[in-house]
């Protein structure tokens, strides 16, 4: 698209949604644009759905969800420029709507969500961990044998790899003080402090006794939750000191006061507790894979399409990813996702591209590979293929499960994390080249099945039709 063509979508969706005085709340994720509307009437639903240049619509409780796919970025900065919104924050008016009464599934919600917001922003980072484990993997001894673990260039990639991993707190760190609005500069601190040898090694061995009692023996290093949690802690105190020091002493105090009541606090409560947390939340996993860890990795496979139809996927995912941080693999569902672009997508458009005499739909069908293999976005197949005829989803559905449970059955795990597009292969890759080879039989399979299932069950009259 074009910044022609951004302006002309963005004032088209503005339109149907019933214009910029409708909307109470505008922002986007990766593929998405999400409103939150006041009056749900002057929606025209419908005409969402077709509008070209998108690929549907979808109401997630009452927010409407219009996907757009790669080019979100673009089209949500005209809607924020014509509607005079200011990006990611509610425009400044009178919402007249009441608040809703939170209850707990809400809060578990919000939870997941915050979690969601604090990791995705460092997915970078962690693609690249990523990749130097995977390319290590491949010039080691394990697989072409071109250097030994003893030469310059494996230890030079064995370091970047390891130190990614070693300053994950500290990503997380700047992430969680843009999304609770304190300073970057005394999160970061907070952290490094934490993460200094000296504090390390005292904590480890107890000597580390600020009020006279030792602290649990538990580092802040290679954790999430904790951090989350302690960079929250920081926003408030800093919002508390910034309202009552006044303006000529807020640069000397402010931070050295919010370091020095932080410090005990994350030393001896939120760490531990927070480290627990993170056991916790990964533990029904644990738990589930005690019983029938091949059921687990094929039921919550089986059932990512649908989270990410729903735009539930990346809460879904925070949960898999704490498992990973927690026992540092992951068996029963990123196995899955990071071959999904392969295994679902791209052969099942296959399988209609085939099927079908038409050319508009193969053009459609074309697109959304493309989409998928190299942008890793799964939303134009599900909701420009299989949405319009949603039997068509127990192909994707079904190929997943298959895919996770023969991934489960051969122990095929995820040991860094990755992008979701063809790049994938390396999360597979990082635990060794023989763990990336017995990834083909759940995979290959996988496509099987979702070619099949979708070649019988695809009607050319269902989808071109609706």
């Amino acid at each position: 698209m074009t910044k022609k063509d951004y302006a002309g979508l963005a004032a088209n969706i503005l339109m149907l949604v019933g214009g910029a005085e409708n909307i109470s709340f505008c922002e986007h994720c990766m593929t998405r644009l999400r409103f939150n509307v006041k009056d749900r009437s002057l929606v025209r639903d419908e005409e969402l759905n077709e509008l070209d240049g998108t690929n549907g619509r979808l109401w997630v409780g009452e927010q409407l969800q219009i996907i757009i796919g790669t080019a979100v970025n673009g089209v949500y900065d005209e809607v924020c420029k014509q509607g005079n919104f200011i990006a990611s924050d509610a425009i400044n008016e009178n919402l007249d709507v009441p608040k809703k009464k939170k209850n707990i599934k809400d809060v578990f919600k919000n939870i997941l969500t915050t979690m969601t917001e604090c990791i995705v922003p460092c997915l970078g980072a962690f693609i690249a961990m990523g990749m130097f484990a995977a390319i290590t993997s491949i010039i080691g001894p394990t697989c072409l044998n071109l250097v030994s673990t003893k030469s310059s260039i494996y230890n030079y990639l064995t370091i970047a790899q390891n130190a990614i991993t070693f300053f994950v707190p500290v990503l997380i760190a700047y992430t969680s003080s843009k999304k609770f609005g304190c300073s970057p500069i005394f999160a970061l601190v907070l952290i490094c402090i934490q993460l200094s040898s000296d504090w390390m090694t005292g904590v480890s061995e107890g000597t580390l006794n600020i009020f006279g009692a030792a602290p649990m023996a538990i580092t802040l290093n290679t954790q999430i939750i904790p951090i989350i949690i302690e960079i929250w802690l920081l926003s408030k105190i800093e919002k508390i000191l910034n309202r009552f020091i006044p303006d000529m002493f807020k640069f000397v105090f402010v931070g050295i006061l919010e370091l020095l009541i932080c410090l005990p606090i994350c030393l001896y409560v939120i760490t531990p507790l927070g480290t627990s947390l993170g056991y916790v939340i990964a533990s029904p996993i644990q738990m589930l894979e005690s019983v029938s860890p091949v059921l687990v990795a094929f039921i919550v496979s089986g059932l990512y399409e649908l989270f990410v139809a729903f735009g539930l996927h990346q809460a879904l995912g925070a949960i898999f990813v704490m498992d990973l941080f927690t026992a540092g693999v992951n068996y029963s569902l990123l196995p899955a996702q990071f071959a999904s672009q392969f295994l679902i997508v791209a052969v099942t458009d296959l399988a209609i591209s085939f099927k079908s005499k038409n050319k508009k739909t193969k053009l459609t069908c074309r697109e959304c590979a493309i989409s998928a293999i190299v942008g890793g976005v799964m939303e134009p197949s599900i909701f420009g293929i299989y949405m319009k005829n949603f039997k068509l989803m127990l192909a994707p559905c079904l190929g997943m499960a298959i895919a996770g449970g023969i991934h489960r059955m051969l122990n095929v795990g995820v040991y860094a994390l990755s992008s979701s597009n063809f790049i994938g292969w390396t999360a597979l890759l990082s635990g060794g080249v023989n763990n990336l080879v017995r990834s083909f039989p759940g995979t290959i399979v996988g496509c099987i099945v979702a070619f099949v299932v979708t070649f019988i069950l695809y009607g050319e009259k269902n989808l071109e039709n609706s």
